[in-house]
């Protein structure tokens, strides 16, 4: 059977060569690389790499060689590389995001530039964990790395990922996405399946299959391990393409490492999620010819870059592109104070608002799935269900049109900061529907500073601030279960005049395109939130089944995934996040390989399971047991 991207790479003239070993600078190990390439290659090729924690074998090779392979076809060499530990790449399992990741980057580039077919001239791109890892390799500087394209990526894992602004996480990074690397890492080799050398190199690592899970879990309660995962991007003098998207796990913080950046940058943010652009079911957007147009001058000609402008997707009324020549873009603020009646007016106020609330820990379930790192399904939906749970305050209807450009701050005048803040800035429309406009989470601090966003609100329309201490099921509960308090709270909204920008366009694609065809991962998602009314609770479920042909066109895989959470309002000690996920390969040489893997989380505790069967006999089962010192995996806002 050929699958569509073996086609996609007949119909493109490219060729690939398999399982390519590159000797790692760490250690005795060899790391394993697929190359793309031109059918023809007259000339030594610029060269670009994708370097993924992710096994080739599996989705990730699926998803990634149309892109991989479209690079080739336009004239570079391109690699797709495992980094250690993972696939039919050797060396040590290490917890996710450690600094040593980059020695596989720097190994990769260095090999690469020194190949007949490279002209020596590497970048490094990649959604992602692909981007933290081109951020991470660029901070060590290896000559030949030119240039990086970092997507929905960020600089600091601990305060961005595993302990999201300090405050305690809830389904994304060890129900969702830790259980996930534990599922490919139990699945045995699927190339060369009956090898000797295949079967030593699986087996070797199934004591250290669910090291990250663990580690992910332990690490969200020890300050001191999570400082050492941040990026110095100081260090990252490279050009840089970012790529952001206003509903990604990785929102704020692929912009917070873009304005870190010291070196030539250019800034894109469009209203995607967790997604390459070309992958995006709306406003579906050609990165790969934005990437390489950026690209070619500097690997094939060297040419010098400047500092390039910033291109963002205006959400709200007159939606569109718009180009600013520096970020943050604004030449004005609005003030706001909340009043004694609950509205919010401009200036300062001599009765300032004063209220109290109870706190309800099943808010933030409408927000979306953008906080677990969905990529095609979950966007926010209408807020009014949380607004009503929460303590909220609203300007009258809007006299002007108003951009909203940046972070909107917002301060509260308690005596004692709460434990916990989360606010949400909503827009309401002549109907009384709220639709959310950014977010922002804050520990110990009466301060809260929004995700950035640039959205325009029309005249006629409201304002609205909600606060509460939740965003289920994106954070963990908070414990307390006193009323939330405020006493004074301001607002300040950086705002941009249309002098600032002007109308851009970007290359766009049609709703099914080669690369979309390409993928052909057919994916069925689920999404179900679920209150119960009798015991004031509710229930989120997120899943996905999906098919596909690896990228060989030899294994057919099925693959079915769910993760639960549950919380009761005054009871958020019981609260529960637990994940199912099972995959079966028939290989092209006829075996079966079933793989399950079950998570049951709690505030002090993590269980796993994982249990591989080879046509129906066990190869493996194993149950691991994770806990925290105390309940604590907060630490206040710097």
């Amino acid at each position: 059977m050929v699958s569509p991207s073996t086609a996609l790479l007949q119909r493109r003239g490219v060729r690939v060569l398999r399982d390519l070993r590159i000797p790692s600078v760490e250690g005795d190990w060899t790391l394993s690389a697929d190359l793309y390439l031109p059918s023809e290659t007259p000339r030594p090729l610029p060269t670009v790499i994708l370097l993924t924690p992710y096994r080739k074998e599996l989705s990730m090779g699926t998803e990634s060689e149309p892109y991989c392979s479209w690079f080739a076809a336009q004239g570079y060499a391109s690699l797709i590389v495992e980094f250690a530990g993972t696939g039919v790449s050797d060396g040590p399992t290490r917890p996710a995001f450690v600094p040593d990741e980059a020695y596989d980057g720097v190994s990769a580039v260095e090999w690469a530039a020194r190949q007949p077919w490279s002209n020596g001239n590497v970048a490094l791109w990649g959604i992602s964990y692909g981007g933290i890892l081109a951020l991470r390799t660029a901070a060590l500087r290896p000559p030949a790395l030119k240039a990086i394209v970092p997507l929905m990526a960020m600089a600091d894992p601990g305060r961005d990922f595993i302990r999201p602004d300090g405050a305690a996480a809830g389904l994304a990074p060890v129900v969702w996405w830790g259980t996930g690397r534990l599922a490919d890492q139990l699945m045995p080799p699927l190339q060369d399946f009956q090898s000797a050398r295949q079967q030593e190199r699986w087996r070797s690592r199934l004591d250290t299959a669910a090291l990250v899970p663990l580690e992910l879990f332990r690490a969200a309660a020890d300050d001191s391990a999570l400082e050492t995962l941040k990026i110095d991007l100081s260090k990252v003098s490279v050009p840089t393409l970012s790529i952001a998207g206003w509903r990604d796990i990785q929102w704020n913080p692929q912009v917070v490492a873009f304005e870190q950046l010291s070196g030539p940058k250019t800034l894109i943010v469009g209203p995607w999620m967790h997604v390459v652009p070309n992958g995006s079911p709306f406003e579906r957007t050609d990165f790969l010819l934005i990437a390489e147009h950026w690209l070619r001058p500097i690997l094939e000609d060297g040419q010098a870059v400047e500092q390039g402008d910033c291109v963002l997707y205006q959400t709200g009324d007159e939606q569109g592109w718009q180009r600013f020549h520096n970020w943050p873009a604004a030449d004005a603020k609005v003030h706001l104070s909340g009043t004694r009646a609950g509205t919010l007016v401009p200036g300062v106020v001599d009765q300032p608002y004063r209220g109290a609330t109870r706190r309800d820990c099943t808010v933030g379930s409408h927000s979306g799935l953008w906080g677990i790192g969905s990529a095609t399904f979950g966007l926010p939906i209408e807020q009014s269900a949380d607004d009503v749970r929460s303590i909220t305050l609203e300007t009258d209807p809007l006299e002007e049109a108003l951009t909203i450009s940046g972070r909107v701050e917002v301060a509260l005048g308690n005596n004692t900061p709460p434990p916990r803040l989360v606010v949400r800035l909503t827009e309401i429309d002549e109907l009384n529907r709220s639709t959310l406009i950014a977010m922002g989470t804050s520990v110990g601090s009466n301060n809260v500073t929004l995700y950035p966003i640039l959205h325009r609100v029309p005249s006629g329309r409201r304002l609205r601030v909600a606060v509460s201490d939740s965003d289920f099921p994106r954070l963990w509960p908070a414990l307390e279960t006193d009323p939330l308090e405020i006493q004074g709270i301001s607002i300040e909204i950086p705002t941009a005049s249309p002098a600032l920008s002007e109308p851009a366009a970007l290359p766009m694609l049609d709703e099914i395109d080669e690369i979309a065809l390409a993928l052909a991962i057919g994916t069925t998602p689920t999404w179900r939130i679920t209150r119960d009314a009798i015991q004031d609770g509710i229930e989120v479920v997120v899943g996905s089944e999906s098919t596909y042909l690896t990228a060989d066109g030899g294994h057919e895989v099925f693959r079915s995934r769910q993760q639960t959470a549950t919380v009761r309002n005054g009871h958020p000690e019981g609260t529960r996040m637990s994940s199912i996920d099972t995959q079966r390969v028939r290989l092209q040489s006829g075996e079966t390989i079933d793989v399950k893997v079950t998570a049951l989380m709690t505030s002090d505790s993590l269980w796993l399971s994982g249990e591989v069967r080879i046509d129906d006999e066990i190869a493996f089962a194993e149950r691991w047991r994770g806990s925290t010192p105390g309940s604590s995996r907060e630490v206040a806002t710097q």
